[in-house]
């Protein structure tokens, strides 16, 4: 499974959330299906390094970080973005528009 973020990152409440669900679904050890070896991916554009992953069993992680593979995000990207009624950007903005 490869998990992908383009321009936010991964918070420790998410991630202890995924954590718990691949014990759930796999067992505390990934042995829960004999003929599946799960593994688990983070990809974004930059490594997050502030992850607390001591909730996450061994078979989910790389000694103390996330498996992380790198994502390209392309130059001329464009994204939705949160706006208000005029189209000036809002975090709070009910809106969305298209930026380039």
């Amino acid at each position: 499974m490869i998990e992908a973020k383009g321009a936010t990152g991964w918070t420790n409440k998410q991630m202890k959330s995924k954590a718990d669900r691949m014990i759930e679904l796999f067992g505390k050890d990934g042995g829960k299906w004999p003929k599946v070896i799960p593994h688990y991916i983070l990809m974004s554009p930059r490594p997050q390094r502030d992850l607390n992953l001591s909730s996450w069993q061994e078979w989910v992680k790389n000694g103390n970080e996330a498996y992380w593979l790198q994502l390209v995000m392309p130059d001329d990207l464009i994204k939705p973005t949160r706006c208000d009624k005029k189209g000036e950007v809002s975090i709070d903005g009910n809106y969305w528009k298209i930026k380039r």
